[in-house]
């Protein structure tokens, strides 16, 4: 039964991907929504429209990301 859950989900998720906001919202009602929405709503963090200079806050987007990373991390990408 919970597989059916899921499922639905991810078919319901996948639906709201022209809508971060939404998608984000989803990922703040439990654990299990947020395990199913997140891979959708992070699956192409580029993608959507972040502000007036798209390229700077792509930027800062991306700096803010490698900055989460372990330090290994942050050497392979170097």
């Amino acid at each position: 039964m919970s597989q059916l859950i899921e499922d639905c989900l991810i078919i319901i998720f996948n639906e709201l991907i022209e809508e971060p906001s939404s998608l984000y919202s989803c990922i703040l009602v439990n654990r299990f929504w947020c395990r199913i929405a997140m891979p959708i709503l992070w699956k192409d963090p580029f993608e959507f429209d972040i502000g007036d200079e798209d390229s700077l806050s792509h930027h800062r987007l991306y700096n803010l990301i490698t900055s989460l990373l372990p330090t290994s991390s942050k050497k392979l990408l170097l």
